[in-house]
This record gives C-alpha cells, structure tokens and sequence, in this order.
C-alpha cells in the first residue's frame, strides 16, 4: 500500500502581531510550522503504515525555505 500525505506550512501563532492600525496580521516575524491538521494526518499515515506492515507512507510539500526550516519538518 503507498500512502501519500500532503502538508503546508503555516505561520506559528504565537509569533503574528496584530496591527493596531487597521486590524491586520502581521506574520514577518513568524517562524513557519507545518500545521497541526496535518502533523494529524502524518501520524494516523503512520499508524496506517504500522497496521498495513508493508505500506509506504510519502509526505509532500510545495514552497522553498519555509519548508526547510519548518518546525516539524
């Protein structure tokens, strides 16, 4: 069985400031992460993968930098 999970990054929330002048989120200074959705699917693919015995799980991504440092990646 081949598995395949895909996942996005998505700015931590703990780093986004609200502008105080119109309302807006500002994510300059937020670290990428890969959202907590799909950290979900990559460990029920992974629980698949231990039921299954044979199966290959494959996770996949689109973007550039953030996905190198993503936390959890």
């Amino acid at each position: 069985m081949k598995i395949l999970t895909c996942y996005k990054c998505v700015p931590d929330e703990q780093d986004i400031v609200i502008n105080n002048e119109d309302g807006s989120l500002d994510t300059h200074k937020a670290d990428a992460k890969i959202s907590q959705y799909d950290l979900n699917a990559i460990e029920t693919a992974c629980q698949l993968k231990q039921q299954a015995g044979d199966a290959v799980v494959t996770a996949m991504s689109v973007g550039g930098q953030a996905l190198t440092n993503a936390k959890g990646a």
